[in-house]
């Protein structure tokens, strides 16, 4: 790994989780449409496409799951960290160990696993602790048997673990499955146990449940904002953490899949959900057609990143964002500062963009040599 390569996905990861809604398409555009599906109908979309995030507790602040185990382990223990620093926690643990070792088990003793659903969802309790979640067929009795050296493998790392037997008993859609649970921290490994058994797990947040069902079996990231400022503080630069009220109030849940991951290249795509209300920054752009993007084609090879937002109307997303700095409170500093601009400089900068008619907004960080 050399430095320009972790660079270029920290930046990439940043911009995309900052400035997302240049990329955002919003799962639906009206939530009292007779098309909607309701809650329950999210719920059953939801579990049934992704079963093992059934044991994951409610107040989950971030979550990785993918479809098999081979995959998750890549991405949380990816060479340039820039996930496998998020997914280990915050806290001091042997987590990171742990999933290194189970990350060379998958591929020798425990290679039954591989192909097993897995999901790692990250909590708040004073630091972010991780809960690693397996949902395994026909894990055997025997604790000889090479799936085993993955329990082996906790208890050599001081990691807290359970295994769930028969979790379809509790679950439907877990069907005759096992369900191992993992983490630093035992109040979480016997939370997943009860949310089995109770059916009360992240899932019946409806606004979480809309943001797995908007996407279809591809590894995928969910983003609880109302954890946006525990998650910004814990593992980003500190010059990003001003913007962790901005992701409080951009949606409820947002689902990132990664669609390409590699020691160059870092591509995600987002859908946001939240309840219909003017508070949250992604619902602004109901109503409002999407732009095309046209700023690729000038942008240079020293790119490191850029955050782009295609604007098919300046009139309509003003509009829309006034609505919502009005409802978060800021209108009146909003409409200050306007008027500050037009006695100094003449014109308002909302009639100076309406009157330019911009199409398309971009920020990019470029690397300059020498610079």
């Amino acid at each position: 790994m050399n430095k320009r390569t972790l660079l270029i996905c920290i930046s990439a990861l940043s911009a995309l989780v900052i400035l997302v809604a240049g990329a955002v398409a919003l799962l639906y555009s009206e939530k009292s449409s007779v098309n909607s599906p309701s809650a329950d109908e999210l719920y059953e979309i939801a579990a049934s496409s992704r079963p093992v995030m059934n044991a994951i507790p409610s107040d989950a602040a971030m979550i990785l799951h993918c479809s098999t185990m081979r995959d998750c382990i890549d991405v949380v223990t990816d060479t340039t960290w820039t996930f496998g620093s998020m997914f280990s926690g915050s806290g001091k643990s042997n987590f990171r160990k742990f999933l290194s070792r189970v990350s060379m088990l998958v591929g020798d003793e425990a290679r039954a696993l591989r192909n097993s659903e897995m999901a790692v969802s990250m909590h708040y309790s004073g630091n972010i602790v991780p809960l690693m979640l397996v949902s395994a067929s026909g894990f055997p009795k025997d604790s000889t048997k090479g799936e085993w050296s993955i329990v082996r493998a906790a208890d050599s790392a001081r990691i807290a673990y359970r295994i769930f037997d028969n979790a379809g008993d509790c679950t439907p859609t877990l069907k005759r499955k096992t369900v191992l649970a993992f983490s630093p921290s035992e109040t979480l490994v016997m939370s997943a146990g009860r949310n089995l058994e109770a059916g009360t797990s992240v899932l019946k947040d409806e606004e979480c449940a809309a943001a797995v069902a908007s996407v279809g079996n591809e590894s995928a990231i969910f983003v609880n904002h109302s954890y946006s400022g525990k998650i910004v503080s814990s593992f980003f630069a500190s010059k990003l953490r001003g913007q962790a009220g901005f992701l409080k109030s951009f949606a409820d849940w947002t689902a990132l899949t990664i669609n390409d991951m590699t020691d160059k290249r870092l591509a995600l795509s987002g859908t946001s959900a939240s309840f219909e209300s003017p508070a949250f920054f992604s619902n602004l752009y109901k109503g409002i057609a999407p732009g095309t993007s046209t700023v690729k084609s000038v942008l240079p090879a020293g790119t490191l990143s850029a955050s782009m937002l295609q604007l098919s109307s300046t009139e309509s997303y003003i509009t829309a964002y006034k609505k919502y700095i009005d409802a978060v409170g800021r209108l009146p500093k909003y409409n200050a500062a306007l008027e500050t601009f037009r006695i100094n400089g003449g014109v308002a900068p909302d009639v100076w963009v309406n009157a330019l008619k911009i199409k398309e907004i971009c920020k990019a960080n470029v690397s300059v040599p020498g610079g």
